[in-house]
């Protein structure tokens, strides 16, 4: 079992950071997140609206001696507080997610995807991938968010065959992620951690980090349109050579800001101010 990871790009010039934690998590606790709001008619018949949401991911690796490990964390948090974004995972064999190739339906029992679009974030350290018995989430985007968790069976390539029949009917035109419930390929710090300490110690005896995040699920679908880009993307910046046209083509659809914004941060380093002109923003 290997140890549990973060991985992030610090700058738009290309190199990834690695921090590897020592060992496996003391606590990764998940909580699913919904922007709702109900109506009720006269008769009390409640209308339901799901306007969006996220996974929060709170990851702790509690008491650690390693003075090293502790500056690192807090430096990438620097990244994480301007805007940035890191990967996490539990244990760096499973850090495996890839994006289905049709949407699953009810009944199915196997998923075809292009393969790891993460291997990026492991290459030259392990092979992360599925094996029997493994536990993987499947999810779609924004905004309705349907997930479930099934065990695999096995996988040949990019192919997953399940032990279980997938539950609910995926829509067409979202991304759907399949990915190891123990790997997050895409999170930051959400508005209400910032200010927050997340590595705390005993007279710098010990360590605790306790930081949570949330899933970007519109750099996700950002990454997923444009094709896997972080498979090819292992000593340089993700995308790096992303196709221009394929871009465009995907910002003519009338993407919102925000996920316009998420292709500026993985491509450019620049951002969409709301009068619609480009920015320049600062990234440690």
């Amino acid at each position: 079992m290997a140890n549990a990871y973060f991985f992030y790009y610090p700058d738009i010039e290309g190199t990834l950071e690695r921090i590897d934690l020592g060992e496996n998590l003391s606590d990764l606790q998940v909580t699913p997140q919904r922007t709702i709001e109900d109506a009720y008619s006269l008769s009390g018949t409640m209308y339901r609206t799901v306007s969006g949401g996220s996974l929060l991911v709170r990851i702790v690796d509690d008491r650690f001696t390693d003075d090293d490990l502790a500056y690192t964390l807090e430096s990438m948090w620097t990244h994480l507080e301007l805007g940035g974004f890191c990967g996490a995972c539990n244990d760096a064999t499973q850090a495996w997610a890839g994006f289905a190739s049709s949407p699953p339906q009810r009944g199915d029992t196997t998923i075809v995807t292009a393969g790891n679009a993460f291997s990026a974030y492991t290459d030259g350290l392990t092979t992360a991938t599925l094996v029997s018995g493994d536990i993987i989430c499947i999810q779609s985007g924004l905004p309705g968010l349907k997930r479930e968790y099934l065990k695999v069976s096995s996988k040949s390539g990019g192919t997953i065959t399940l032990s279980e029949p997938v539950r609910y009917n995926y829509p067409s035109g979202s991304t759907i992620m399949v990915r190891h419930r123990d790997f997050y390929p895409i999170l930051r710090a959400p508005e209400g951690s910032i200010g927050m300490q997340p590595v705390t110690h005993d007279r710098r005896i010990s360590y605790t980090l306790d930081i949570s995040l949330e899933e970007a699920h519109d750099a996700i679908a950002a990454i997923a349109a444009l094709g896997n880009g972080f498979e090819t993307a292992a000593s340089g910046f993700p995308l790096a050579s992303y196709d221009a046209d394929r871009v465009q083509s995907v910002r003519d659809q009338g993407m919102p800001i925000t996920l316009e914004g998420a292709f500026l941060e993985i491509l450019t380093g620049r951002q969409q101010a709301r009068s619609g002109s480009w920015i320049d923003i600062e990234r440690p």
